[in-house]
């Protein structure tokens, strides 16, 4: 099968994570989805297969957003990683709900925040730019 090939060849050269966008998957994911699940047999550690991260028409915009959460969420699971050592047993067995603010403002659990959520202003998503905002101080009297 040549998509495996494609993807194996992309692995051996040191690639982890990518972005699977099909023209008309918002609609029919199935092909996709057999995309990602080859991705994740070869090994990526990140698959952004775009219906699942916006099922919704328009090829371009889901392209970007599923090319952005394969580009930031290794980055987001990093800072995750580290937070989540200072818990005991990494917040896996805890009652203790820990979430963080999403772009627009709603929250996500932290086993379920990736890349796309952290994005400030998605909207304005550009190819050489994308800003995450991990949080500021609180400013006192303003």
């Amino acid at each position: 099968m040549q998509v495996r090939a494609d993807l194996s060849s992309l692995y051996a050269e040191g690639y982890r994570s990518i972005a699977i966008v099909l023209a008309h998957s918002y609609l029919l994911p199935d092909h996709e989805q057999q995309v990602a699940d080859i991705a994740r047999e070869i090994g990526f550690d990140n698959v952004s297969a775009s219906a699942d991260i916006e099922a919704k028409i328009g090829f371009v915009a889901r392209g970007q957003s599923a090319t952005a959460d394969a580009y930031l969420t290794p980055e987001v699971k990093k800072y995750l990683n580290g937070f989540t050592k200072g818990f005991r047993n990494r917040l896996a067995d805890s009652e203790c709900r820990v979430s963080f603010m999403q772009s627009d403002g709603a929250l996500a659990d932290f086993r379920n925040f990736s890349g796309l959520r952290a994005i400030l202003c998605k909207s304005y998503l550009l190819s050489d730019l994308a800003s995450i905002d991990i949080g500021q101080p609180v400013q006192q009297g303003v």
